[in-house]
């Protein structure tokens, strides 16, 4: 028997990965002063409330493309993110990402197999703003010791 996953059971664990990363972050997000949360660390990054709003809204472009069947759209970051709440932000991050998986797990072989390439660029593109978040935080709090 072997321990490989299927194509598809390892990108829903990828796609995942964003949820999971979401619940570990919220108690030290908390811990920032909003300051902190929403401004720029340089001129063209993103704030830490723009990042996540930004994830969850490719999430929603995501899933309204698996739902036409087409290739995503490329969101913007939402006006007013900066102005949301963070715990609101990363709920509603969670339950973005929930309902993509939830899609994913339920697609036919064949709409898997048109959408995999473009649910692929999606956990390289969480993944390179997840890097960009912990770059953020990194710099919020400085190196340790």
């Amino acid at each position: 028997m072997s321990n490989t996953l299927s194509p598809r059971a390892a990108l829903l664990d990828a796609l995942a990965y964003l949820r999971d990363e979401v619940e570990m972050v919220r108690v030290p997000l908390r811990r920032l002063p909003e300051a902190l949360q929403t401004t720029r660390p340089y001129d063209d990054a993103l704030s830490l409330r723009e990042t996540y709003a930004l994830l969850a809204a490719r999430d929603e472009a995501r899933l309204l493309a698996l739902h036409r069947d087409e290739a995503p759209l490329d969101p913007t970051v939402p006006p007013g993110a900066n102005d949301l709440d963070t715990e609101t932000l990363l709920d509603h991050v969670v339950e973005t990402r929930a309902r993509l998986l939830a899609a994913v797990e339920v697609l036919s072989d064949e709409a898997f197999a048109r959408s995999a390439s473009s649910l692929h660029a999606a956990v390289v593109e969480d993944a390179a703003l997840l890097r960009t978040l912990a770059e953020h935080l990194y710099g919020a709090h400085g190196p340790a010791g």
